[in-house]
């Protein structure tokens, strides 16, 4: 400021420790909104540590709050009055309007401040993690023990057969993607799947083959729109994987270590959000349609019917699919 020029919290980096700590304590009370976010404000007390230079300005907002609360916080998945089901995204947060650069330029001012959580990518000596990082590792540590609770009662239904229906996302409207009802579903497949199955299983051995997709070409994640926790790879070096942070997609849980019956429990209402690549951002409902009884249950993959093609690998997103 003595030079004439912005401050300097306006970089990310603050004059002396007592502002910084004076603007951390702000932040927790609620960090300037990013343009492109459609969270709801932080929920509870802050968790998440920030490095003392780093004011908070640009985070989205639900990161700064306490994650035993964040069910609380995320939106709300079905919207009864609109006759539509309203994508959460991922963690909670609405999809980042296109050619919002805010994440990206805050991620690049504090990228020294915090250390990967992968020490192969770290740029900084810091003992700080990530604050996004932080808070995601304590909601996927209570999410973990919340479904340990329940190990007994989900149990039996490992050996039940699934009824899944997958279908593509048939609309596209601003930064929010919608089904309303009577929508035309272009690409749909049934099939039947063993509750036990892994949600890695269910990606590589049943979603990218039935529909017709290409393995291991690019990323993908799984959501519990109960919560947005997402599920994905717990290692990816997929090039479309590099939007990741700047969809606030800052860390997965492990889907080798979640089952199917686990998350879909409620047949008819209970679905997952499957995004597959993370660039073109191609966004499949996986429905719970029906749990079969014992002896109907074989524990083999059967397809049952479907309609419709994929969109063509590195298409680029499906407002140009749906528009071709």
């Amino acid at each position: 400021a003595r030079f004439g020029g912005p401050p300097l919290a306006e970089f990310g980096v603050m004059a002396d420790d007592e502002s910084a700590a004076a603007q951390g304590r702000r932040a927790g009370d609620g960090a300037r909104r990013a343009p492109g976010s459609r969270c709801r404000p932080p929920v509870g007390k802050r968790f998440a540590q920030l490095h003392p230079q780093d004011a908070g300005a640009d985070i989205t907002e639900l990161f700064l709050g306490d994650p035993a609360r964040h069910a609380d916080a995320v939106w709300k998945a079905w919207d009864a009055r609109a006759e539509r089901m309203v994508c959460t995204r991922t963690w909670g947060c609405s999809a980042v309007a296109e050619g919002d650069m805010t994440k990206m330029m805050r991620h690049m001012r504090v990228q020294f401040m915090y250390r990967h959580s992968d020490e192969g990518m770290s740029l900084s000596s810091s003992s700080l993690v990530f604050p996004q990082v932080q808070y995601i590792d304590r909601v996927l540590e209570l999410k973990a023990a919340a479904l340990a609770k329940q190990h007994e009662r989900v149990q039996p239904r490992y050996a039940l057969d699934h009824v899944l229906r997958i279908e593509l996302m048939p609309e596209v409207a601003d930064d929010e993607l919608t089904v309303r009802r009577g929508a035309t579903v272009h690409c749909q497949r049934r099939v039947v799947v063993n509750g036990a199955l892994t949600l890695n299983t269910l990606h590589d051995k049943v979603i990218v083959p039935v529909v017709g997709l290409r393995r291991n070409y690019h990323g993908y994640t799984f959501m519990d729109v109960h919560d947005g926790v997402a599920y994905g790879p717990a290692v990816s070096r997929a090039i479309d994987m590099s939007h990741a942070p700047m969809q606030d997609l800052h860390k997965v849980g492990d889907d080798r270590t979640v089952r199917v019956a686990q998350l879909l429990r409620d047949a008819g209402h209970d679905y997952l959000e499957y995004v597959y690549d993370r660039g073109d951002f191609f966004v499949f409902h996986v429905w719970l349609e029906a749990v079969l009884d014992a002896h109907e249950s074989t524990g083999a993959v059967r397809v049952l019917d479907g309609h419709g093609n994929a969109p063509p690998e590195d298409s680029h997103g499906m407002k140009e699919h749906f528009d071709s």
